[in-house]
């Protein structure tokens, strides 16, 4: 309960920074894959307009960058952005701060899933991937993708790949991960 609490009023903090006259507060995220989020994020939607006295609307982007680029444009009052889409709003940011991140549980043994898959029987280990990577093609989930894009090039780039573009004979973005699966 303390966090619900903590997160709610972060929230109004960071609404009452906003435009004073804003007759609604604009609540926000991405789409993944097929799913807009908006039921997600009508709980929380609710909670707001319960202590604002004032409407809530959700905001759905099609993707990390439109949605950046709707924070860019002032069409956002609240965001639920992913860590890689902070990061990549961070570059030059002037528009949000961030008010809090989710805690994961001290139980928890990670947040992120990352998985190299490859059809090549020739690539059994890391060591194999390095040393036959100009043969093979490299599928990323999406561009703005955590899981699916920046964890996998951090992995990489540990192996001395640096550039995936430059490195592999292809490289290419699935769209979600049922898809690049």
């Amino acid at each position: 309960m303390k966090r619900y609490i903590v997160l709610i009023m972060a929230l109004l903090i960071s609404f009452n920074s906003c435009e004073k006259d804003r007759t609604t507060l604009r609540l926000a995220t991405y789409t993944y894959a097929s799913n807009d989020r908006i039921e997600n994020l009508q709980p929380l939607a609710k909670v707001l307009e319960e202590l604002t006295q004032k409407p809530v609307k959700t905001i759905s982007y099609p993707d990390v960058a439109s949605f950046i680029d709707g924070i860019k444009m002032n069409e956002v009052d609240i965001a639920l952005i992913n860590t890689l889409g902070y990061l990549l709003l961070s570059l030059d940011n002037e528009h949000m701060r961030p008010a809090m991140a989710l805690k994961v549980r001290e139980d928890a043994k990670d947040n992120y899933k990352t998985v190299l898959l490859t059809n090549n029987s020739d690539i059994a280990s890391l060591e194999d991937l390095r040393e036959k990577v100009h043969d093979l093609s490299m599928l990323f989930v999406a561009e703005g993708s955590t899981s699916g894009n920046l964890v996998p090039r951090l992995l990489l780039s540990s192996l001395g790949i640096k550039s995936p573009e430059d490195r592999f004979k292809e490289v290419g973005y699935g769209g979600n991960h049922s898809s690049s699966l």
